[in-house]
């Protein structure tokens, strides 16, 4: 099938304009409470969730549900929701994040600059969630790629989920403490996760 536009255009026929501008409201405004109660509580969590947020809109944008379309929306929901859901309760826990002690946390140049580059990382790794959604030929068929990069997703969704809590069991121990943590498989499930997607 060779794909086809969606018929309902906003800004422009990908979806890349009205999710720029919706990443960037949603950054700003999380940027905007976070400076002005000089907390970082919220860092992460506007980070994950601007991911679902994107899903959705594009989807529902495209008014097709096909089922690549859902499954692959599904699966960023899924892994948005787990992953900002659980760094939120994490820094809830631990009380500050140790990324910004040398920052001023209000209404600084660097702070605003993590904020700008949250939006960017949103913007890239949303891309190919973004495009498949605005493409709406008449039910293309499911392929072994599709099966495949499904498997990837649930297997680095699953590396990542045990690693968090590993880690997070582990720096909470006071016998641990001073010793060091990988995190190498944090990122391993991350990075096969968002490979599986793009396949």
């Amino acid at each position: 099938h060779i794909p086809m536009l969606c018929a309902t255009e906003v800004l422009d026929e990908y979806y890349m304009g009205i999710c720029c501008l919706v990443t960037v409201a949603q950054q700003l405004v999380f940027f905007i409470i976070a400076a002005y109660f000089k907390f970082d509580k919220v860092t992460d969590f506007a980070g994950g969730t601007n991911f679902v947020l994107l899903a959705i809109l594009t989807l529902i944008l495209g008014g097709t549900y096909h089922q690549r379309q859902l499954l692959v929306t599904i699966a960023v929901v899924l892994w948005g929701l787990r992953l900002s859901g659980y760094l939120l309760y994490r820094i809830i826990k631990i009380g500050k994040d140790d990324r910004f002690d040398s920052q001023n946390r209000g209404f600084s140049f660097q702070f605003a600059m993590f904020w700008l580059t949250q939006a960017i990382w949103v913007m890239a790794v949303s891309s190919p969630v973004i495009l498949l959604n605005s493409q709406c030929q008449a039910d293309p068929p499911m392929t072994s790629s599709d099966w495949t990069g499904l498997a990837f997703f649930l297997l680095g969704l699953s590396m990542e989920a045990v690693a968090d809590q590993q880690k997070f069991a582990f720096r909470n121990d006071p016998a641990n403490k001073g010793r060091c943590w990988s995190r190498h498989p944090n990122y391993a499930g991350e990075i096969c996760l968002w490979w599986g997607l793009w396949v």
